[in-house]
C-alpha cells in the first residue's frame, strides 16, 4: 500500500483488508513515501493494533515506483498485490479472493475491479465478465489470450503476480517518476507462464479525487514522466531479441 499524504483515506483502505478470516493469510505493507501530513502517524497507530500482520516502511519521497520497490524488498507472501490508499477492497469479495489465491499456483492472477465515481457516488464495474475464460487457468504459451478477447485492461488493480515472478524478472520501477504502474504490467508479464482469470470484483478504484495523478490536468503536468516510462519499455523491448513476446501476441 503506497501512501503519500493519505491521512484522509488510509484508515478506510486498511480497514477494507483487515477482515476476520484473512489476517492469518495476508501481510499488509504500508509504505509511507515521505508524507508531510499525518499519514505515518496513522500508519503506525494501525500497525500497533495488528502487530506482526502489518508492516510500516517509512522512507523519503520517491514517488509510486519507489514505494513498490521498497515493499517488494520485504514482501514474504506467495502473491504480491497492490492497493492504492485512496482506493479500497470490497471486503466480502476480498475474503473469497484470498482463499482463491491460497488454492492457486499460476504466475499471474487476474481479478475484476470497479470504479467509484466521486461526482455521482456510484460504483461501476469495469467490465461485464461475459467473455469466455473467466474462472479458468491458461498456459500463456498457447496463445489463447488473443482468442479470448476479454473486456478488461491489464493494469495494476486487476493483477496479482507471484512474488517470485516479480523478483525473477528483476523488477525495479523507475523512481521520482509518475505512471510507473505501466512498467508493473510490462516487465513481470514477460516472466509469467501461466495465468488464471478470477471473476471476483473486489478492487474499488477511486476516480475524481482532487490531485489524482490520472486527472487530465496532472497527466499534462507530468507528461514527461509518461514519455520516460514508455521510452524505457520500448528500449527494453528492442534491446533483446528474446523479448519479442511472440507467445503472447
Amino acid at each position: 500500500m503506497p501512501a503519500y499524504n493519505m491521512e484522509a483515506y488510509l484508515a478506510r483502505s486498511v480497514q477494507s483488508v483487515t477482515a476476520a478470516g484473512v489476517m492469518d493469510a495476508v501481510e499488509i505493507i504500508i509504505v509511507n513515501d515521505g508524507s508531510t501530513d499525518r499519514t505515518l502517524e496513522i500508519a503506525n497507530s494501525i500497525q500497533a493494533q495488528y502487530l506482526n500482520d502489518i508492516v510500516v516502511i517509512d522512507k523519503a519521497n520517491g514517488n509510486y515506483g519507489s514505494a513498490i520497490n521498497a515493499a517488494l524488498e520485504t514482501a514474504r507472501g506467495k502473491y504480491f498485490k497492490t492497493l492504492d490508499c485512496d482506493d479500497w477492497y470490497n471486503t466480502a469479495h476480498f475474503i473469497d479472493y484470498v482463499q482463491a489465491l491460497s488454492d492457486s499456483d499460476e504466475d499471474l492472477i487476474i481479478n475484476g475491479y470497479s470504479y467509484y465515481i466521486e461526482r455521482t457516488g456510484k460504483v461501476i464495474s469495469a467490465f461485464s465478465y461475459k467473455e469466455p475464460g473467466w474462472g479458468q487457468a491458461f498456459d500463456l504459451a498457447t496463445n489463447v489470450l488473443s482468442e479470448l478477447r476479454l473486456d478488461y485492461q491489464l493494469n495494476m488493480p486487476a493483477m496479482a503476480f507471484k512474488t517470485d515472478v516479480l523478483r525473477a524478472c528483476g523488477l525495479r520501477l523507475l523512481e521520482k517518476t509518475f505512471y510507473t504502474d505501466t512498467e508493473y504490467t510490462y516487465y513481470p508479464f514477460q516472466e509469467a507462464r501461466t495465468i488464471k482469470l478470477l471473476p471476483l470484483d473486489f478492487y474499488v478504484y477511486y476516480l475524481g479525487r482532487e490531485g489524482q495523478s490520472m486527472s487530465p490536468t496532472n497527466i499534462l503536468r507530468h507528461f514527461d514522466s509518461k514519455k520516460r516510462v514508455i521510452r524505457r519499455m520500448i528500449d527494453d523491448y528492442l534491446s533483446t531479441p528474446s523479448k519479442t513476446l511472440a507467445h503472447r501476441n
